[in-house]
């Protein structure tokens, strides 16, 4: 049907195994995002899904870190500090406040 939009895919749980997190799957799928023509009309729409996109994967890799190195300390602020470097961010507490405000609710 032309004029309707599709619901976004639904994600599984982190701890599940759904799907096996890689750099070269996560960077096809942020390009299908950012490719996709409703998110230039709607950038609030992109910048929620880029949010969910985050948060998938700063889950994904704490449900990894605490597999592969059972002794880590706080596997989530580790995953989180290695997200705010890869997307950019000077520090853990400004992509906090940048997902805290892009976060669907």
């Amino acid at each position: 049907m032309k004029g309707r939009r599709l619901p976004p895919p639904k994600m599984p749980p982190p701890g599940s195994g759904g799907y096996r997190q890689s750099e070269k799957l996560f960077a096809v799928v942020l390009k299908d995002v950012m490719d996709r023509d409703e998110e230039l009309r709607d950038p609030v729409a992109h910048r929620k899904r880029i949010a969910a996109a985050i948060d998938f994967e700063i889950a994904e890799r704490a449900a990894e870190l605490r597999r592969r190195e059972p002794g880590i300390r706080n596997p989530v602020t580790q995953a989180k500090k290695e997200a705010a470097e890869r997307w950019g961010y000077d520090n853990v507490e400004a992509l906090d406040r940048w997902l805290r405000r892009n976060r669907t609710p």
